[in-house]
């Protein structure tokens, strides 16, 4: 019996070496598959991760989806565990912060045609759930600062028009935009979307500080829809 399992753990610790071996050569070479099962060494010290990683990438569909994956379903795949789910957890946090310095273009607070959907983007990666901001800008179209509005699926239609008000004038503002997330990728304006902007876009007027634009923000997408709502 002891004599199995050090044949089984010298088997495991050949597979590693070969695995890191081709890993060191070449990372290119390695498949998706590979690349969790040799993240995987690093919270399973000894073992075999290579049917956890194919769990892994079975539930997520890609590596990225693995990273979206619910942290108590990792904890239910055998040989998993908290360690294991905090460890996804993080790398998940880690990419996401890496996505948004890629996306920061030098920090650069002026908005443009070439980096509207680079700084939208950045303001909704990874987020789950539904969040309307508001951006107050400059007459120069210089960001003075995003608000978080409203956040949840129901967002849409108890977005506070006083509040927006209220932070449009506090920030001094010359002109605003509104910008929303869908996390189901559906690029359409909802009809509460619309009435939203429409009262927004009235409301704002009227103290002076019209409103540009209201963004609906997917993973891949950005589109305007003011003029949907832009009465005669």
């Amino acid at each position: 019996m002891a004599e199995n399992s050090y044949n089984e753990k010298n088997r495991h610790e050949g597979h590693r070496e070969r695995m890191r071996k081709k890993f060191r050569e070449n990372p290119a070479l390695l498949s998706d598959h590979e690349i969790i099962e040799m993240l995987l060494y690093y919270v399973i010290p000894m073992g075999n991760t290579n049917e956890q990683a194919h769990d892994l990438l079975k539930k997520g569909g890609s590596i990225n989806g693995i990273l979206e994956i619910d942290e108590n379903y990792i904890r239910t795949i055998a040989g998993l565990g908290t360690k294991s789910a905090e460890y996804i957890k993080l790398l998940r946090e880690l990419y996401i912060r890496l996505r948004k310095e890629n996306l920061d273009k030098g920090n650069e607070r002026k908005l443009t045609r070439n980096n509207i959907n680079d700084k939208l983007h950045k303001i909704f990666i990874g987020e789950k759930e539904e969040k309307m901001v508001l951006i107050t800008l400059d007459n120069n179209f210089g960001i003075i600062n995003t608000h978080v509005i409203s956040r949840g699926t129901e967002s849409a239609s108890i977005v506070p028009i006083k509040r927006i008000l209220e932070l449009a004038i506090c920030d001094k503002a010359a002109i605003t935009l509104l910008a929303h997330n869908h996390p189901n990728n559906v690029l359409a304006a909802s009809d509460e979307d619309i009435e939203v902007t429409k009262a927004a876009y009235e409301a704002l007027n009227i103290i002076g500080i019209p409103l540009c634009e209201h963004y609906i923000v997917t993973d891949n997408s950005v589109v305007g829809i003011i003029h949907l709502c832009k009465t005669e």
